[in-house]
Order: C-alpha cells, then structure tokens, then sequence
C-alpha cells in the first residue's frame, strides 16, 4: 500500500476537526451572547421556552424525557388517581421551574467562561 490514502485520510479527518471546532465555537459563542436573567425568567414562567431561546434541542429532549419519567414515577407508585394527579401537577411544575432555569442559565454562565478561557 501507498502512504498517499492515508495522508489523504489523515487530511479529511482533520479538515472535519477543523470544523467541528469550528462549529462548536460559533455556538458557545452565540450560547455566551444570550441573557441569564431572561434564560431564568422564561424558565419560571414557561419552561421549554427557556430551552428554546438558548437553541439547547438535545438538553430539551432531555427534560421532556425526565418529566415523562417524573410523571410515570408518580402513577406508578400512585394507587390513588385523584392523589397521582395533584402530585404530578405540583412536581411537575416545581420540576420543570428549577431544572429550565437553572440547567438554561449554568449554560449561558459556561458557555462565557469557555469565552473566557479561550480568550487568554
């Protein structure tokens, strides 16, 4: 074998590094710009929304899943409905309050202190 397809592969992965690296930098960056205070007030007030104004689709799926699983919990462990039901209601409102706002907001915050770092 040639060493010429292996430099060239050796090329292509750093070229996809390259802009992975990239991509990465150009959404901490965009991360870093948004506001804590309003990551954390969308967060109180509707909490996906938090999600969907830091652009955070993968931590989204992630809290639609633990609230899923906070839910199912609940029912399950539940015998009585009308009980289930009230439980959920106000976990799942005090769930969703606390992890959106402060899962949005550390977000922001490390996203700036990657700035940061980066920078010196």
């Amino acid at each position: 074998m040639s060493p010429e397809p292996d430099n060239n592969l050796k090329t292509q992965l750093e070229d996809i590094n390259r802009n992975l690296d990239r991509q990465d930098l150009a959404r901490v960056v965009k991360l870093s710009k948004r506001q804590i205070w309003l990551a954390a007030l969308l967060g109180i007030l509707l909490p996906p929304a938090s999600y969907f104004y830091t652009r955070r689709w993968l931590p989204l799926a992630g809290f639609f899943l633990g609230a899923m699983v906070l839910g199912i919990g609940i029912y399950a462990s539940e015998p009585n409905e009308e009980k289930a039901d009230a439980m959920t209601g106000n976990l799942g409102l005090l769930y969703g309050v606390v992890v959106a706002s402060l899962d949005n907001s550390t977000a922001i915050s490390r996203a700036r202190e990657r700035i940061q770092d980066w920078s010196r």
